[in-house]
């Protein structure tokens, strides 16, 4: 990561400790979520909590091949934005906005004020080509909804970091419309947005370069069970279209200013069209996949997260046996405060040479007692 944003800067990969009205994670797996690039920094250092840098990761990081990066460690909260306001000015590399009463302004590399409008959902009007746009109105204050909305994807347009399905309501029925316009009115605006007829989804990572250049590094499938993102396959190949169109937003995005890792979000409708549906100028779940060296790519990678009902050495024991044989890539791995020997959650990329083979180790770590984590997909 250091070799696209440079050296000698302080990661958060850590979503903001001021609960939203829009919806928010518990604070240990916002924790969780910061430590997920523990592997991949290079040569920045993470602010990540203790619990998710005992030895039990770090040993695990190792097996793999991947060096953990140099951390900056808080327990709680409050120790956590004490840190964010002893770093450096304009050294602090945000993955997610954070509210103004947390950190000053003058710590982000990149612009607050640039983070929060790329990763507005108003943002897609303005920086996506319109033919690759889904019809979509935006509306301010009490503006009443236009008529012919039969069914839309709703969604708050605000700088809060609405990730992981916060701030997005998919309704199929005009009623269900007008139930989201009311459960969004706080936001600044509400996007209603053409909901399409899709055969899947595909987020499309791409990297805008200090020197200006933009790199695209792959492409994975958004897997879903029912309204749930279940994770992201690494896919081979992809269309050149909208790896086309996604370059082209994030070179908009890197004129005014910024650097960093971008993934874009595309559904490709039964019509055949690629349509950019959402914008993420952040490392993405599936990002880590197209960073790891090519020692580590197989035919077939998974993207996925897991946790445990109650926290177990058995799946301590599973993880270690898949990563050992190279079928797991950790990269987050959350153990219980008390004994560092049980497992909480970890976040991982699963290596296989088939699907077959990928499914056998998803059954492996079932059968140890990991459940997987499910999302409520946009």
């Amino acid at each position: 990561m250091s070799e696209v944003v440079g050296s000698g800067f302080y990661l958060t990969s850590r979503q903001s400790t001021v609960p939203s009205e829009l919806g928010h994670h518990p604070v240990d797996f916002c924790d969780f979520l910061g430590a997920s690039h523990l592997g991949l920094a290079g040569d920045m250092a993470v602010l990540c909590h203790r619990d998710l840098v005992g030895p039990l990761a770090r040993d695990l990081l190792g097996t793999a091949g991947l060096h953990p990066a140099r951390t900056v460690l808080y327990r709680t909260v409050p120790e956590y934005r004490d840190l964010l306001a002893q770093l450096p000015p304009r050294r602090v590399i945000f993955q997610h906005v954070h509210s103004p009463d947390e950190v000053d302004a003058d710590r982000y590399w990149i612009s607050r004020s640039l983070l929060a409008y790329l990763n507005d959902k108003a943002a897609i009007s303005h920086l996506v080509p319109p033919s690759h746009a889904p019809r979509r109105d935006i509306l301010h204050g009490e503006a009443p909804l236009p008529p012919g909305w039969q069914q839309a994807a709703v969604k708050a347009s605000t700088w809060e970091s609405v990730a992981g399905g916060m701030g997005t309501r998919l309704c199929t029925t005009p009623i269900a419309i007008r139930q989201a316009l009311a459960e969004f009115r706080t936001a600044p605006a509400v996007v209603v947005e053409e909901l399409l007829d899709s055969i899947g989804t595909w987020v499309l990572s791409y990297a805008a370069r200090a020197d200006g250049g933009v790199d695209f590094l792959g492409a994975a499938q958004q897997l879903s069970n029912g309204p749930c993102h279940t994770g992201n396959l690494m896919c081979e190949t992809i269309d050149p279209e909208p790896v086309h169109i996604g370059r082209h937003v994030v070179a908009n995005a890197a004129a005014q200013g910024f650097v960093g890792f971008a993934g874009i979000d595309f559904v490709h409708t039964r019509t055949g069209q690629w349509f950019a549906v959402d914008l993420n100028f952040r490392l993405n779940a599936s990002t880590p996949m197209t960073l790891i060296g090519e020692e580590h790519r197989t035919p077939v990678m998974l993207f996925r997260r897991w946790h445990t009902d109650c926290p177990t050495s058995s799946a301590a024991r599973a993880i270690t046996v898949e990563v050992t044989a190279g079928r797991l890539i950790p990269l987050a791995v959350q153990t219980d405060p008390t004994d560092d020997r049980l497992v909480q959650r970890v976040a991982c990329i699963l290596r296989a040479d088939s699907t077959a083979g990928l499914a056998a180790a998803v059954h492996r770590l079932t059968t140890a007692g990991l459940r997987q984590t499910d999302q409520p997909t946009w």
